[in-house]
Parts: C-alpha cells; structure tokens; sequence
C-alpha cells in the first residue's frame, strides 16, 4: 500500500477501532465491500449494529473530516449499509450509521469525535 492517503485511513480505522472497542462496541468487521462500496467498520453495541464511516484529517486545510461526507457518500453509505444488512439476517434489526471523525494536529494526540446517527 505506497499511497500515502491510503495509509492515512488506514491508519485512521485502526484508531478508531481501538476507540471504539474502548467505549464498548464489538467491532466485528472491517473494510466490507458491497456493491455500492466500502464499509469501514461495522459492530454490535447494546444490541444495535453500528456501521462506521471513518474519516482522518492531517490538517484543517480542507473542513473537518466529517464534513467530508456528501450528500453523494450519504447515499452510497446507505444503499451499501442496507445491502450488507439484508445480506447478514442473523444481525440485530435495529440499525444506524456513525461517523468517526479523526483530526492530527502535530505533537498532538489524535483528536477523535464519534458522531452517532450521522447517516439517515
């Protein structure tokens, strides 16, 4: 993996990840592909099946990261996050999509947001 954006995000899911098992989420999938693309992470919490966007910024040039998220990326998230949940029956019901949004500031730690519900 030489792209240096790739590695980013990369870098940036496995954080949250850790983040996210932390604060009691049962991260049980990573980088799923459907057909209308990929799905970052996915995890049980209290029941509910949570997919995750993750989105890591080096720097405030371009927005914060969550601002990332289109009007076009809202769409492919959820036609992606529904087919996965019609393909996966034995997953709880109740669904919703979140938003990790992680900010790197140097000599600075991470500065991670969890935004529940982003998608609808």
């Amino acid at each position: 993996m030489s792209n240096p954006k790739m590695r980013l995000g990369h870098w940036g899911e496995a954080l949250a990840e850790k983040y996210l098992t932390d604060h009691g989420v049962n991260v049980f999938a990573r980088n799923v592909r459907t057909s209308y693309g990929e799905l970052d992470l996915i995890g049980i919490l209290e029941g509910l099946t949570v997919i995750f966007e993750v989105k890591t910024r080096r720097s405030g040039a371009f927005g914060f990261p969550e601002d990332a998220i289109s009007k076009q990326k809202r769409q492919h998230l959820t036609s992606a996050s529904e087919t996965y949940i019609q393909d996966h029956p034995d997953l709880p019901g109740e669904w919703r999509i979140d938003v990790v949004a992680i900010r790197l500031q140097n000599g600075h730690e991470p500065e991670i947001e969890w935004f529940e519900n982003a998608v609808s």
